[in-house]
Parts: structure tokens; C-alpha cells; sequence
């Protein structure tokens, strides 16, 4: 099979960059949470400005009108985590398509070949987008390995806030503690000056939700005619629930399923997903969701497609935050 098949409009740089923006894949719905800032480079400087967050680039801190009080040794570096994902074509993959005859149907054949490989590479990079994300929804952003990338507490210097519900505990008052969560999200968020809340959210797993729904002590803070009704209408539909004020979430990712993050809603640009040009000599890489390259392999044995991206998710004022959990 002749390597001159790459040579089709398909494999051009162009081509690929459009199969992968065109690409369709299931989003996280939790990436719909972050407004994406475009930064210069890598390494940001993220800094306690007031009561909140403020991203810089270095050199910029104490030169900018944002921040009250210039203190270098307080500011985080912190490096935004590049994502690079391979995938290759393979002989194997052209040789049915090589043989055909007809130019327009082996155009064709070979456009939806890289769409599918570029589709790949848009799920893998959402796929880890929405992985770290989560664990910004809990202040303390890890990369997929585990490794904590930067605590927003420590940087905000607040207390990181978790309230064990003790489900298991005889005689433990849940709709007070669940209160008492929404109560002090939104006294926070006051003080802050976050006048826009309109209510706290929590994604956590449906089993812990429905254990929840059937405490005792929701069943008699609900009424037993009430709490049927309620019972019944999260059977029907398990997507999500209030429960003393709190709007749950099933969500069953791992980072919330058995321990549950909760947020305030209604405030803009609360999360970010910071997202920086790729690390490469080859210009106009900003505002691009990954940067895409090619090169053939060595031995005639096909193409590698590789994408990178590069990105870090934060939450400006961690403060709002707090991981709803039981432990028996």
C-alpha cells in the first residue's frame, strides 16, 4: 500500500483540526459548570486578592490593579496540567479503503476514518477535563494520578468545610445539619459579596441521596404524607432532589458518589478552567481546546495523530464549598 495515501486532503492538519472541533461526544455535564479562561502560558501565579482568587501570570503580581497588597511570598505557582494522547493509523486501516476505485467514496471512506479517530482523542481530553474538575468542586485539585496540583484553601486561607451526616448514628438530626450547610453557603457568600446566590447545590451518588430521603428524621421533618409523595417522586425520577434546601445531584462519579460536593448557585465565574497555548515552537495555538500534529512512523507502518491540551480547573472562592458526607 502506497504511503502516498496520506497524502489526501483527509490527513491534512486542517482536516484533523476540523474532525476533532466537529467531533460529538457525551459531555460531563460538570465541565458546564466552568467558564473557560484563556491564559498566556503554563505556570500562573494564583493569589489571595480580598476574598477571593485572582490568576496572574508571573511578573504580573504587584503590577496589578487588581490585587490590594503585593505579597510575593504568598502567591502559588502552580503549572497547569498538559495532556497529550496518541493514536495511530495503521496499515490495517487502509487497506480495504486503498483498494477502492471510486475517488469520491474513497474520500469519503477516509474523512470518516479520522473523524473517528479524532473523536478519540475529543472524548479522552474531555474525559480528563471533567476528572479534575471534580476535584476543584472539593477546592483541592489533583491531576488523574492522585497528585494534589494546589489546595485552594490554603491559598484562600480558609477553613475547608465537611459535614459528616452520621446517617447511621440513632437520634442524629439531618434536616438541621442540611440547614445549617445551605445557611452557612450563603452567609459566606454575603460576606464575600456574592449577592447573586439563588440556592446550594450538591452532586452526590444516588445511594447516599436515597439514604438521606429515608432517614427517620427527614420522614418526620416531611410528614409521613409528604415524604410518600417525595419518596415516590425520586423513584420516578432519580436525576436529582431538594432536600431541606439543598438541591441534590446523582451524580456518580467517584469523586462524589460516596462523599458529596456541594456549591452555591447563581454566582458567575465561581469555577474556571484555566487553559493555556500548547507547548510547542509552532505559533496560534491560543484559544484552542488542544493543538493537533501528525508525523508519519518510522518503517512504513502508518500515521501518529497526536493532541495536546493544556488546562487547570479552580474555584475563585473555595470558601463556598463544603463535602457532604456520612460515615456510618
Amino acid at each position: 500500500m502506497p504511503e502516498e495515501i496520506f497524502d489526501n486532503e483527509a490527513f491534512t492538519l486542517a482536516s484533523l483540526t476540523t474532525g476533532y472541533n466537529s467531533a460529538t461526544n457525551i459531555d460531563a455535564d460538570v465541565l458546564n459548570m466552568f467558564t473557560v479562561e484563556n491564559v498566556e502560558n503554563r505556570t500562573v501565579m494564583i493569589v489571595k486578592s480580598g476574598t477571593e482568587l485572582q490568576v496572574l501570570m508571573p511578573g504580573e503580581i504587584g503590577n496589578n490593579p487588581n490585587i490590594d497588597v503585593a505579597d510575593k511570598e504568598s502567591a502559588v505557582p502552580v503549572s497547569l496540567i498538559r495532556y497529550p494522547f496518541e493514536t495511530y493509523i495503521v496499515p490495517s486501516d487502509l487497506t480495504r479503503i486503498a483498494s477502492l476505485k471510486d475517488k469520491k467514496l474513497k474520500a469519503s471512506e477516509l474523512a470518516v476514518l479520522v473523524k473517528t479517530q479524532m473523536t478519540k482523542h475529543k472524548a479522552n481530553h474531555r474525559y480528563t477535563a471533567a476528572f479534575t474538575a471534580y476535584s476543584a468542586l472539593k477546592g483541592i485539585v489533583k491531576n488523574k494520578n492522585g497528585s494534589i496540583l494546589t489546595n485552594l484553601f490554603n491559598t484562600l486561607e480558609v477553613e475547608e468545610r465537611k459535614v459528616d451526616l452520621k446517617l447511621g448514628t440513632p437520634g442524629i438530626n439531618v434536616p438541621l445539619l442540611l440547614k445549617g450547610i445551605k445557611k452557612d453557603t450563603k452567609t459566606n457568600a454575603k460576606k464575600h459579596g456574592h449577592m447573586t446566590i439563588s440556592g446550594v447545590t450538591c452532586r452526590l451518588g444516588q445511594d447516599v441521596i436515597d439514604r438521606i430521603l429515608n432517614h427517620k428524621s427527614i420522614k418526620e421533618f416531611y410528614g409521613e404524607e409528604v415524604h410518600a409523595k417525595r419518596v415516590v417522586q425520586f423513584a420516578d425520577d432519580s436525576s436529582g432532589i431538594n432536600i431541606c434546601g439543598i438541591h441534590f445531584i446523582t451524580d456518580e462519579a467517584d469523586a462524589v458518589e460516596t462523599k458529596g460536593a456541594s456549591y452555591p448557585t447563581g454566582i458567575n465565574n465561581l469555577f474556571c478552567m484555566l487553559r493555556a497555548p500548547a507547548d510547542v515552537l509552532s505559533g496560534g495555538t491560543n484559544q484552542r481546546e488542544c493543538y493537533i500534529t501528525k508525523k508519519m512512523k518510522d518503517h512504513d507502518e502508518g500515521m501518529e495523530i497526536r493532541s495536546r491540551a493544556i488546562y487547570l480547573p479552580i474555584c475563585r472562592d473555595p470558601s463556598l464549598l463544603c463535602e457532604i458526607f456520612s460515615s456510618n
